[in-house]
């Protein structure tokens, strides 16, 4: 998440040449350690320090439970699950309720950083979710730089992290936090599955000009282009090609102890529906958790405005839509078992979910 850069001089993240994911330089000191999720995360303090007195169950907090879709067809096609985080985005700006928001954009190549948004016109130009490991240190700098209040999108391990140094080392920045917007995260990966696409699909890992995970419809598909005009697709359904790029062994390794997929520490999460009632449509569909009122409220407003579609539903669609594995952690608290067996560091993640699985 970087931020271990932000309290630690010491510390600058480089790609590691053989594992091809982003990683501090060295182990930094006890500032560091305080606040990266790859040592520990205090689920339990930061639940209350988030949500005061909210009740906190296997899924989290959870206000209430639905499946959504933008009604603008382009822009749930292009994002493939349902158009949701785009249309809160425009509503909180447009509505003045947020004085911008903080999203991953694209730089160049394969490389994106967070960036703020003023103009809800310019929110559907962001890229859609992005599977491979980044830095993500660019959303707390512009949190920190920058005076207001801002909506933030981010994955699991880096609200962890951002909220790990707000709390214990600049408080002052949580008012600058109107509404966090988390992705249901099914994982990172290093760059090695970008070169296994390349050889499979049959593209330069260095010449990429831009890479889509998403788009195209529900599911979705891959779309790499090269420096030279071409423009090489993979399908997320059905092709050989992607699911080779995404085995579970080019994932980062933190990743395999995360207990967090559910993004506990968000206000309004958003994933896709993998029900059966909505794996087939033709239009992407939002599974949406909310954790407070606030965050239900916005919800229904964009349903009363008609920007989307909203059917209320229950936790029981988190849990048929995600799995046990995702929601309750059940591969992560074994492996972390195994992993402390062999004498492996092991983060300590103790999550409200352990007792589920």
């Amino acid at each position: 998440c970087g931020v271990c850069e932000v309290v630690d001089p010491s510390i600058t993240l480089v790609l590691d040449p053989s594992k091809q994911i982003w990683e501090p330089n060295g182990p930094g000191g006890k500032d560091a350690a305080g606040v990266c999720p790859a040592v520990e995360v205090d689920y339990a303090g930061l639940h209350d320090y988030l949500f005061p007195g909210a009740t906190v169950g296997p899924y989290g907090v959870v206000d209430a439970v639905f499946l959504a879709q933008s009604t603008d067809h382009d822009r749930n096609v292009k994002a493939s699950s349902g158009g949701l985080i785009k249309e809160v985005l425009r509503h909180l700006i447009a509505t003045g309720r947020v004085d911008g928001a903080i999203a991953l954009d694209h730089v160049e190549g394969i490389d994106f950083a967070a960036r703020l948004i003023t103009d809800p016109d310019d929110v559907d130009n962001l890229p859609g979710s992005i599977y491979h490991n980044l830095k993500q240190r660019s959303a707390l700098d512009l949190i920190i730089e920058n005076e207001g209040r801002f909506v933030l999108v981010a994955i699991p391990c880096q609200l962890e992290g951002i909220y790990a140094y707000i709390r214990h080392h600049a408080p002052e920045l949580r008012e600058r936090i109107t509404l966090t917007i988390g992705l249901l995260c099914g994982w990172q990966y290093s760059h090695h599955s970008i070169n296994a696409m390349g050889e499979y699909i049959g593209f330069d890992p260095e010449r990429i000009e831009d890479i889509s995970f998403r788009g195209g419809g529900p599911v979705g598909k891959l779309t790499v282009t090269t420096d030279d005009g071409e423009v090489h697709t993979a399908s997320r359904r059905v092709d050989f090609s992607y699911q080779v790029a995404f085995d579970r062994h080019f994932n980062t390794p933190r990743c395999h102890v995360c207990v967090n997929h559910s993004n506990f520490l968000a206000d309004l999460v958003v994933g896709d529906a993998w029900l059966p009632s909505t794996v087939f449509t033709k239009t992407g569909i939002s599974l949406v958790t909310t954790r407070t009122k606030d965050a239900t409220a916005i919800v229904e407003d964009l349903a009363a405005a008609g920007a989307c579609v909203v059917e209320q539903v229950g936790t029981e669609e988190i849990r048929e839509s995600q799995t046990d594995r995702v929601v309750f952690g059940e591969f992560a608290y074994a492996y972390a078992d195994y992993l402390e067996e062999i004498g492996a560091h092991v983060p300590r993640l103790i999550g409200p979910n352990i007792e589920a699985g």
